[in-house]
């Protein structure tokens, strides 16, 4: 097969190289000897008319162009995978390959069950999560990278994408088990100023939300601690350093050496929300996953250990 006078072969081969940064480790890996791999690398370089790898006795190495080429590539041969697993999907109806985009919380606590029953029903179908941050995934949408996403519904359009809140996620606080509120069945926002504090770094979603929620009700957030992740956060609270606000979905009820407790007056929550391209419709094989993930959520099982 050849697309533009480049023969699939060679793209191929150029990505195993750019993988290993090592020809005769690339060679193994696609069945070709060494020399066969490196004549295919040359014409590929003789056709684009750039060099794409730095090769000494030592090392390989990525030129500039070979960076710039490395994802584009990969992008070509995802899209013909894609478009082999379509063909596919239009002729049994039951194959085919779905992207789930999600915040990590969801990817932990809400997709799992949901992609089970769904593998039960179509069991042929290849289901991709991709877990990120919320501008990311909301990007992946819109370039189709993925089929629809799970994230915030924060209050404010998405341009190009229809939100369909999902459920509300409260927020708790994260306490050791052996923690002295980890007696209270529920704590004020008020009192969180008593306890040294882990949060969220600034410039996050969910940090950014959290801070929108308490600018409400005229309470800063000023953690000792901060971590870039929910789950960072939560190995700093599960170490002994403080106590951290964290979405529900995030905290599972059996955890061995964390436990949640409710925050009230007010109790705040975030709202989760379906992300869908406006432009195009979901495939029916998405639809299918979209719908098990309804299901999940409509009984009451989403984020339960």
């Amino acid at each position: 097969m050849r697309s533009n006078g480049f023969d699939l072969d060679q793209l191929r081969a150029f990505v195993a190289v750019a993988d290993r940064l090592n020809f005769r480790q690339a060679a193994e890996d696609i069945h070709l000897s060494p020399p066969a791999l490196s004549r295919r690398i040359e014409r590929l370089e003789a056709q684009l008319g750039a060099r794409l790898f730095e090769r000494s006795s030592r090392a390989v190495r990525l030129t500039r162009t070979g960076e710039a080429f490395q994802q584009r590539v990969r992008n070509i041969l995802e899209d013909l995978e894609a478009a082999v697993l379509g063909i596919d999907e239009l002729v049994s109806g039951q194959g085919g390959r779905v992207t789930v985009a999600c915040v990590p919380s969801v990817a932990l606590r809400l997709l799992p069950a949901a992609i089970q029953a769904f593998q039960r029903e179509l069991p042929r179908v290849q289901v991709r999560v991709q877990d990120d941050a919320m501008q990311v995934i909301a990007l992946s949408v819109l370039s189709g990278e993925a089929d629809f996403a799970i994230g915030f519904a924060a209050g404010e359009e998405l341009p190009g994408l229809q939100v369909e809140t999902l459920l509300s996620d409260p927020y708790v606080l994260a306490v050791p088990r052996e923690h002295a509120l980890a007696r209270r069945k529920r704590l004020r926002w008020q009192e969180l100023k008593d306890w040294p504090l882990v949060g969220l770094m600034r410039g996050g979603g969910n940090r950014q939300l959290l801070e929108r929620h308490l600018d409400d009700i005229a309470l800063p957030l000023r953690p000792q601690y901060e971590a870039a992740h929910v789950a960072a956060l939560l190995g700093l609270v599960e170490a002994g350093l403080g106590v951290g606000v964290v979405p529900s979905l995030a905290l599972p009820a059996d955890h061995p050496r964390l436990q949640a407790v409710a925050l009230v007056e007010p109790a705040l929550s975030r709202e989760l929300a379906l992300i869908t391209p406006r432009a195009r419709r979901l495939g029916p094989v998405a639809q299918r996953l979209l719908e098990q993930l309804r299901q999940q959520v409509g009984s009451g099982q989403a984020g339960k250990a």
